[in-house]
């Protein structure tokens, strides 16, 4: 996302800061979560400068940031050194983030991002052949460690300041979350969850004030549009998501693969 912003990480919740940024100072950066280490990419807009860096969710492949280049470096035994071998590694496959994409409110200056906090047992295997190399991979899910597997949260909806890159908060719930998030100009969120509720929330505490059960799996982009002045606010659900994935860690949410289906809500007409 191209935000500008005052550009002050706080070095408390903020590792991987450049040398040369200046505390105070505004720029057009580009934020957010590019991939599916979870972690937040902070850079000039202008001339690409690495600025600032973070993790969110529990990660284990990189072992940190050079601060002058933004060079990453990484652990070797999160990756399977042969067919006969395994390796740990978090986050999942699948994100940390993946394709559901993150909001940006200009109102609090806040990064708005769905990530799903889980790990994963990663293989090679020689039965089925992949594109080039004659080897695929088998992965299997893992919850992250020293959690309690019963009870422990996947599903996260995390606030960061674009100008600190300090967490405002955090909403958690055992169900996966893998639907992208709207943010307005009334302070709301929208986002929907692989267990299939479709919710609102308060953009500056992370409170719910709404929420609904849809037909299925919440994957699509909420989008919201208006006519003869009344706003309107819509959502596909249903179908397959990948996000369903991650189910396997929370055996007591089970979810319909539903048809699509495009859902519409209305804000009440204002009367005068």
């Amino acid at each position: 996302m191209i935000v500008e912003t005052e550009v002050s990480p706080n070095s408390d919740e903020v590792p991987w800061i450049s040398p040369d940024v200046r505390p105070g100072e505004r720029r057009k950066v580009i934020t957010g979560i590019p991939g599916k280490t979870g972690l937040i990419w902070t850079l000039d807009a202008a001339t690409g400068k690495f600025l600032w860096a973070r993790p969110t969710v529990y990660q284990n492949i990189m072992t940190g940031l050079d601060p002058q280049t933004g060079r990453p470096s990484f652990d070797e035994s999160t990756t399977p050194q042969s067919v006969e071998t395994s390796a740990f590694a978090c986050p999942h496959l699948l994100g940390g983030k993946n394709q559901p994409s993150a909001a940006y409110s200009p109102d609090t200056d806040a990064i708005y991002t769905p990530l799903n906090n889980a790990c994963m047992d990663i293989a090679m295997s020689t039965d089925v052949a992949g594109p080039s190399d004659g080897y695929d991979v088998r992965v299997r899910v893992r919850h992250v460690p020293g959690v309690d597997p019963e009870t422990a949260p996947v599903g996260r909806l995390e606030a960061v300041s674009a100008s600190t890159g300090e967490t405002l908060w955090r909403y958690e719930q055992r169900a996966p979350i893998y639907g992208s998030v709207l943010a307005t100009g009334g302070n709301l969120l929208f986002s929907g969850d692989v267990a299939r509720r479709f919710r609102a929330l308060d953009a500056e505490t992370g409170s719910v004030l709404w929420q609904t059960i849809l037909n299925g799996p919440v994957s699509g982009r909420p989008m919201t549009y208006s006519v003869d002045g009344r706003q309107y606010l819509a959502i596909g659900a249903g179908g397959l998501t990948q996000g369903t994935g991650f189910l396997q860690l929370t055996p007591e949410i089970t979810t319909p693969s539903a048809g699509n289906t495009l859902f519409v809500f209305a804000l009440p007409e204002h009367r005068p």
